[in-house]
């Protein structure tokens, strides 16, 4: 038994197995046995047909595969990256189109031991193998001779030696022989290295001419081990007069179309080639599922009894079966019937098989006529059903099976009665007639074929470039039919000579239900290992690919991956020849054309160059004569435009010197400024000497003007000072941009501090009404989000600034992903939309930045909802393979998609695309999610197209974190007094109406305050007042925040005093300002009333509140339900947003899928109706942290 070890790293086919088939042919039933069972398994199958590949020459290297580049190549597609598992047939050596010996073979296989594998026919070491039981079915050949027909002396065709197979039925000869008590007879047996029917008619010969032996005495009886040594012989029998079989009975192994079609068919046994592809497929399924399959899978070969063995003979008499007899054999006719239809998976219908086995066995009486019609139409419809070659052939098998069943079943005589044989024969006449009709198809298609690849071909022919030779395959290629295919080209050629290393290939033509798909203008370049990019593969159905290697002599092209339509193979063979030689012709073509521009190139650059130098280049022989001037040059001396600016008079005359110097081999260059169409210009000169083998030729000069140069360097110089004084000034506009924005941040903030604050003030109230507090929830929500545009403006701003940074900590991504996708969830469902999770392979503890992380998912997932009108939006989160410190997400919607002039566009702060599409915000999402996720360590990208949905995703480092138990968050309630000694704090603001929300936060509790309105009207205050901790704002008149924390500290009573700063800045430096000052906590503004006392309590920790109880029963709070924490993760989060209805709806489900949870959905139901956001938020906090 061999278990499988190595199983394959594919990555695309993770639902559905992809297998492979490595053979040399594909125009045997094996491949079709294989095709037809990998389509009703399921799964994909891609054939790699190797036979056309030019390494049969042993003698061309010592190792062939391995140096000849078209094999190497094309072999090295069979590989894990595509492949689940792989069926070789290649035992034989024949099934792979190389001939190995047994240590080639080794070398040849271990690239592919990775993967699972299945071999048919002969032994690879540790692979399972898949063999026809050949000795069993000479056997059963040998037996049905002696037993049936009482043939004992029996001549054997013996084939080569050193042949696997050949010597197995030469030794189930012997053995049958001794079985049986017939002596062994040297003079019966012929022996031949050969194959073909010539063996089996020099073997007839040679027993009857040469050895003098009398057929139907001295043999009755001849054996072919293969099926052409049988018609050979069966053929110099008849021509001799011998009366077969009468006198000789003459059968073979294997089954042949001539076998079935002679006037009188030969019985024999046929190899399983069929039924091997289908085993064979089952056991490397198997074998990829980890089970344990053995090391040697048997298929029995099948005896198919036709006349030439002395069966199926019309003109003897039979005996008649007992009513019993029939009655059992019926019972195991109908078993092997049914053995049959799972073979050849057949819909065959049991009530017509009874009468067919009725009609076949002798002795039936004769009174099923209606019954018999009712079988004759049906099998009639059956065989008009079932017109291919292999379907109507395991028909005829079915039918001799069943015959001979029969006649074994027999008791006294030898044959049927003649009503049985009619019977039978008219079956057998309706077979041969649609087989006839079967060949005639298929003559009338391979014809067709053929004329079609001949007229594809001469279109092939007179292409001279590449487009032309594809847009010939795409137009001709679905007349094959060829519906589905791919053209592959190599890269690089030659490629790799590394088996291991992929060739990159481009894929330059693709065919879909016979329409071309659209490609770039080079293809799609894609690891040719992968045999098809992912992305032009469809997933939704099994597909079946044959790929055949495009190559001519020892040049590579690619290759063809076709899906199976015609099932005559050849078709493949003679395509992917057609295509090479075209592709030959094409590159030709191609590097003819590229030579003879070269040879024009390199005689028409150095005259290009020359000319069109925006320098004048001129050269003269020794006598002082011009022989080359260019266009510049020619300008400057045709019209005498130009003079000698110092001289007044011509310039040639003061190049005289330097031109001699040039002369006596020296190189010179001098400026001289020259009056060009009476403009001052100043010229650079050079003039060098011409030397050939060191003797001077000619001079050569050039000179360019360089005044613009002079020029440009006086502007750079003015320039530079200018870019200078810009950065200055755009340092000072940035200074004056983030004082604005914290200027205006602090304004907005003071208000809604009001807001914010009053609006929790009333909420605590008692006395306030439910319809106010369903207002005051409106003007918390609209406040909040006043506040969160306001930190997406302060963002943008410190990321504009360099100020922002990320704060890594460890923190449970699992959770927070939970808790993110279910709210994103509900977000999609109320817009009908799906949402899909992809998560898996994730640390639950990493290290990273949660708040940052969180608010780019969500604004990304949050867009993605927006902007998808239908469809499903997906959230997918993976360890990159190679990196597993760095985890991938991705976010992918169905949405309207976003047009490639937009896809920068969108990361500008201010851009929208709401314009376009009736969607409101404010533009500032996605810039701000870039910058952060830079912040992270990755980079934000997109990938979208109008109509086709969108794809957001980045890789950031977020590497596993020491497994320790994280602390829960301390669960909170609402505040309704102090139960001990009240403390005594002090208000310092400059606004009166923030010095009247903490006020008015603080009294009712029983708090005792004071105010004061400055710093040092707080200063003078606090030596009264004599507080406990003292609440104060930043920016105030005469004496600020900072510097009253500063003297407060510095006083006597400063240490005992806390100091919370509330300031309408968040910028981080007024935070760490206040801490390194002094203060002990910061809290933003607008004010939370719950942070404001959670803050008093932790640095007072003498303080002791008194909270307030749910109305409902407390004792429902006792035993709490155990819940799912990405459930209440969910409950919280929506409660943070207030969204009341989508609480309502989970809560609701919530009851109906866990009844023992009433208590809790009763508790949650009590909030929601009286609108107690914050209780309701303190509760499911306690209520997580309990779970």
């Amino acid at each position: 038994m061999i278990a499988d070890a190595s199983m394959s790293d594919g990555t695309l086919h993770a639902t559905r197995p992809t297998i492979g088939l490595l053979t040399a042919i594909v125009n045997q039933p094996f491949w079709l046995g294989v095709v037809d069972a990998a389509r009703r398994h399921g799964v994909n199958l891609i054939c790699f047909l190797s036979g056309t590949l030019p390494v049969r020459s042993q003698a061309l290297l010592r190792v062939p595969y391995l140096q000849v580049l078209p094999a190497l190549s094309f072999f090295a597609l069979a590989n894990s990256e595509r492949l689940d598992g792989l069926i070789t047939w290649g035992g034989s050596r024949s099934g792979f189109g190389i001939n190995l010996d047994d240590a080639e073979m080794e070398e040849f296989i271990a690239p592919f031991r990775r993967l699972p594998m299945v071999n048919y026919e002969g032994l690879i070491q540790g692979v399972p193998s898949v063999v026809t039981d050949t000795r069993q079915g000479m056997r059963t050949l040998l037996e049905h001779l002696i037993e049936r027909h009482q043939r004992c002396r029996i001549a054997f065709i013996r084939g080569p030696q050193r042949h696997m197979e050949s010597e197995e039925r030469f030794a189930a000869y012997q053995e049958t022989l001794r079985a049986f008590g017939i002596p062994f007879d040297s003079a019966l047996v012929y022996h031949d290295l050969r194959w073909g029917k010539i063996v089996g008619i020099e073997a007839a010969r040679e027993l009857i001419s040469k050895r003098r032996l009398r057929p139907g005495a001295d043999f009755d009886a001849l054996v072919g081990s293969e099926i052409e040594y049988a018609l050979g012989a069966l053929h110099t029998l008849q021509e001799s007069g011998v009366r077969v079989p009468d006198e000789v009975a003459v059968v073979g192994f294997n089954d042949h179309l001539d076998a079935q079609t002679l006037d009188l068919p030969i019985t024999v046994v046929a190899k399983p080639f069929y039924e091997s592809g289908v085993v064979a497929v089952g056991a490397l399924l198997d074998r990829i599922a980890g089970k344990s399959i053995p090391d040697r899978i048997h298929v029995p070969a099948r005896l198919i009894v036709r006349r030439s063995c002395g069966c199926w003979s019309p003109d003897r008499s039979a005996p008649v079966l007992s009513g019993d007899l029939v009655e059992a054999r019926g019972d195991r006719l109908v078993a092997q019937i049914g053995r049959l239809r799972d073979t050849i998976d057949a819909d065959i219908d049991r009530s017509w098989i009874n009468v067919l086995i009725e009609g076949l066995l002798p002795g039936m009486p004769d009174r099923h006529d209606q019954e018999r019609d009712q079988f004759w139409s049906a099998f009639e419809r059956e065989l008009s059903r079932r017109r291919t070659r292999q379907e109507l052939a395991q028909w005829h098998d079915v039918i001799s099976e069943l015959f001979y069943l029969i006649v074994s079943a027999l008791d006294h005589a030898d044959d049927m009665p003649r009503a049985n044989l009619l019977f039978l024969q008219r079956i057998r006449l309706a077979l041969a007639q649609e087989r006839e009709r079967s060949r005639i198809e298929l003559r009338t298609r391979t014809i067709e074929q053929s004329h079609t690849l001949l007229e594809i071909s001469q279109s092939m022919l007179i292409a001279q470039d590449l487009k032309y030779l594809l847009e010939v395959l795409a137009q001709r290629l679905p007349e094959l039919p060829v519906r589905d295919g791919y053209l592959v080209l190599y890269d690089d050629f030659p490629p790799t000579t590394n088996l291991e290393a992929p060739v990159w290939g481009r894929v330059v033509l693709a065919l879909h239900e016979g329409r071309r798909l659209p490609l770039p203008p080079d293809g799609i370049s894609f690891p040719s290992r992968r045999i098809v990019p992912d992305a032009l593969l469809c997933e939704h159905q099994p597909y079946a690919f044959i790929v055949t290697p495009l190559f001519f002599g020892l040049r590579d092209f690619g290759f063809i991956a076709v899906q199976v339509g015609p099932r005559e193979g050849g078709v493949y063979h003679m395509l992917a020849q057609e295509i090479s030689s075209a592709l030959q012709s094409v590159f030709l073509w191609r590097d003819y054309r590229r030579s003879e521009y070269a040879r024009r190139e390199s005689e028409a650059r150095l005259h290009t160059i020359v000319e069109h130098m925006p320098v004048a280049l001129w050269a003269k022989d020794l006598n002082g004569r011009y022989i080359m001037q260019n266009s510049v040059m020619r300008t400057l001396t045709g019209d005498n435009s130009w003079k000698d600016e110092d001289s007044g008079g011509a310039a040639l005359a003061e190049w005289a010197p330097y031109e001699a110097w040039a002369r006596e081999g020296r190189t010179v260059s001098f400026e001289h400024a020259l009056l060009v169409q009476d403009q001052p210009r100043l010229f650079k000169h050079i003039i060098a000497p011409v030397q050939v083998d060191g003797t001077v030729t000619a001079i050569l000069g050039l000179m360019f003007d360089i005044t613009e140069q002079r020029t440009l360097e006086d502007s750079l110089r003015s320039a530079k000072e200018s870019a200078e004084e810009a950065r200055r000034a755009a340092e000072a506009a940035n200074r004056a941009k983030s004082v604005f924005l914290s200027n205006i941040s602090h304004e907005l903030r003071t208000p809604l501090n009001s807001i914010l604050g009053y609006a929790q003030i009333l909420e605590h109230d008692p006395t306030t009404s439910d319809y106010a507090r369903k207002s005051l929830r409106v003007i918390q929500s609209s406040g909040e989000q006043l506040l969160n545009l306001i930190d997406d403006l302060l963002d943008l701003a410190k990321i504009e600034a360099g100020k922002i940074e990320v704060r890594p900590d460890r923190f449970a991504l699992d959770a927070m992903l939970a808790t993110i996708c279910d709210m994103m969830q509900e977000r999609a469902v109320a817009r009908n939309l799906a949402f899909a999770r992809e998560i898996a392979n994730l640390p639950r503890l990493v290290v990273g930045d949660e708040k940052r992380l969180w608010q780019v998912l969500v604004n990304l997932l949050s867009n993605a909802i927006k902007f998808t009108r239908e469809g499903v939006v997906t959230l997918k989160v993976e360890r990159l393979p190679d990196n597993r410190d760095k985890v991938r997400f991705e976010v992918i919607d169905t949405g309207i998609g976003i047009a490639p002039e937009y896809r920068e566009v969108i990361f500008r702060p201010f851009e929208q695309l709401g314009a376009q599409t009736g969607e409101k915000g404010t533009g500032l999402g996605l810039a701000i999610a870039r910058e952060l996720v830079t912040l992270m360590g990755g980079t934000l990208r997109v990938q979208s197209a109008p109509g086709a949905g969108s794809r957001f995703w980045f890789a950031i480092p977020l590497p596993e974190a020491p497994a320790e138990p994280l602390l829960p968050k301390r669960a909170s309630r609402r505040v309704i007094g102090v139960a001990g000694p009240a403390p005594k704090v002090l208000i310092v603001d400059d606004h009166p109406d923030n010095c009247a929300i903490l006020r008015d936060m603080l009294q009712p509790l029983g708090i005792i305050t004071a105010e004061a309105q400055d710093g040092y009207d707080g200063l003078e205050r606090m030596a009264v007042f004599n507080p406990d901790a003292i609440v104060l704002d930043l920016v105030m008149p005469r004496l600020n925040g900072i510097d009253m924390i500063r003297r407060i500290r510095a006083s006597a009573a400063g240490d005992r005093i806390v100091l919370i700063v509330s300031s309408a800045s968040a910028y981080p430096d007024d935070r760490i300002q206040s801490l390194n000052a002094g203060a002990q906590a910061f809290i933003p503004k607008p004010i939370d009333r719950t942070i404001l006392l959670e803050t008093l309590q932790r640095h007072l920790p003498w303080v002791e509140w008194r909270y307030a109880e749910p109305s409902v029963d407390q004792s429902h709070w006792a035993a709490p339900v155990l819940l799912p924490r990405t459930m209440l993760d969910s409950l919280e989060e929506l409660a943070r947003i207030g969204d009341i209805d989508a609480i309502q709806q989970r809560v609701d489900a919530l009851i109906q899928e866990m009844p023992q949870a009433a208590s809790f959905v009763a508790q949650v139901r009590y909030f929601l109706e009286h609108f107690q956001i914050g209780q309701l938020q303190e509760f499911l906090k306690k209520s997580r942290a309990e779970g």
